[in-house]
């Protein structure tokens, strides 16, 4: 399945029933026709019987009474299982250097051995293997970096090294490897990931192509260019050092800098995904520094637009933008809208496993190729996304391990209740008190035409 297909692909394209011949829990077969047993969902929150007690403030140990049957999520996970779910996706990066990504559809010529033995090459050798004339210009000591932060540079590089030149094929084989290599070379990381983010980036005439007509021109130099819509896959690098929680955004097609920023890892608030749509014009600091192929040709700086930089976890910026109609979102071909909101969703699933929801999990009877089908979109509140934002610019360890239950609550779901995959969902309140609902297409559809996201939670309650 194409990464980046699979990004894109959380449409809200699910019905609002779920239907079919069922078993109750005494064993009594259930023969109904399909309208007599349809269920009908209509705002009603999900409930984490969490015995193992791995979903923080998601779950809880008794059930409550008169609920229904398909509200009750179990937890059937440990911890360990949950962490596996980050090392164990070898199989979907060994498809990836085999079959490889255009314009790498040839495959590259290395395996997740030897890209694991490079990574450690480089990662304890760093200055024999980035250009000191590079580190000099963008001034980046790696002899002071954090040790995940050097380590992330070095599989990036391994894999450039290998034949990558696509944003695409670089997130199918470093994003699905850096936790599987930290393992294998047994690293003293606290709680390290790297997980894909859907971003935006400057779309050229001729070249990616617009998500909508409104261009903006750079006066110096005629150059027009449009919104791309979430279409690359950037990255977030998380981890824990000295009790404190670390993000840097990060572009996983070299180690060092980017055609579309300085340096390739950054802090979120030093991102052009982070800028303000205040702003008129923002300089990409330079973008001439990216594109030199020596660093004596680096040169000034060039100018960019603000609303062509941002990631769902930019909530408040995205959703302008998404109301703006800028990043190609709105009704699709099946009559349904798409949002942020879904993007969000496949954030969420990429903090628990990479692969999303129809994972690999060393199962040899799941297919490799297997595609989420039908798949509920999910529409996210104000206040939970304001939540979200409020993390990324002051992240801590609690808070970041309860943005994760949230997204293994939404996992549990579609793992356990195949037929759940049509329904969408809706994820209201904060990351400390979320609430994760079924609702109707109908429901996201109103919501996201009238952009009625401070009134998520009445809405899909409503009777």
């Amino acid at each position: 399945m194409d990464r980046r297909q699979f990004l894109t692909s959380a449409s809200a394209v699910g019905a609002a029933a779920l239907a079919g011949c069922s078993s109750n829990e005494n064993g009594n077969n259930t023969n109904t026709t399909e309208e007599e047993d349809q269920i009908d969902k209509n705002g009603e929150q999900y409930i984490f019987l969490d015995e193992l007690e791995t979903l923080g403030q998601l779950g809880t140990q008794n059930r409550p009474e008169d609920v229904d049957d398909w509200r009750i999520i179990k937890n059937k996970l440990e911890e360990d299982e949950w962490q596996e779910k980050q090392e164990n996706d070898v199989q979907y990066a060994e498809a990836a250097l085999t079959e490889g990504e255009q314009p790498n559809s040839g495959g590259l010529d290395t395996t997740v051995e030897q890209l694991v033995q490079d990574t450690n090459q480089i990662y304890r050798n760093p200055t024999q293997h980035f250009d000191t004339g590079w580190t000099d210009t963008l001034q980046i000591n790696l002899e002071q970096e954090h040790e995940e932060i050097l380590f992330t540079r070095a599989i990036i590089r391994a894999v450039q090294e290998a034949g990558s030149d696509s944003s695409g094929l670089a997130d199918d084989i470093t994003a699905n490897l850096a936790e599987h290599t930290v393992q294998q070379l047994d690293l003293d990381f606290n709680n390290y990931k790297l997980s894909t983010v859907p971003a935006t980036e400057p779309a050229e005439p001729g070249k990616t192509g617009f998500v909508s007509e409104e261009t903006r021109t750079v006066e110096e130099t005629g150059d027009e260019y449009g919104n791309s819509g979430f279409r690359h896959p950037a990255a977030i690098l998380q981890y824990q050092k000295n009790g404190e929680t670390h993000i840097k955004y990060v572009e996983q097609v070299d180690a060092l800098k980017s055609p579309s920023f300085k340096y390739s890892i950054r802090d979120p608030e030093d991102s052009l995904y982070h800028s303000s749509l205040d702003q008129d014009r923002v300089t990409t600091t330079p973008l001439e520094i990216a594109e030199a192929e020596t660093p004596a040709e680096a040169g000034t700086s060039n100018i960019r637009f603000p609303e062509h930089y941002v990631t769902p976890l930019e909530y408040r910026k995205a959703r302008e933008l998404e109301n703006q109609d800028l990043l190609g979102l709105g009704e699709n071909s099946s009559d349904n809208y798409t949002a942020v909101g879904d993007h969000l969703n496949d954030v969420l699933v990429s903090l628990v496993d990479d692969t999303g929801i129809t994972g690999y999990d060393k199962n040899p009877d799941r297919n490799i190729d297997e595609a989420r089908e039908g798949e509920g979109g999910t529409v996210v509140s104000h206040e939970f996304g304001d939540s979200i934002e409020a993390y990324i610019e002051d992240p801590d360890p609690d808070t970041r391990q309860q943005l994760e239950n949230v997204g293994r609550g939404i996992y549990q779901i579609r793992q356990q209740t195949p037929k759940d995959w049509e329904t969408p969902l809706a994820l209201t309140g904060t990351i400390e008190n979320p609430e994760i609902r079924a609702t109707t297409q109908e429901t996201v559809n109103q919501i996201r035409r009238d952009q009625a996201y401070n009134q998520v939670k009445e809405r899909v309650t409503a009777s």
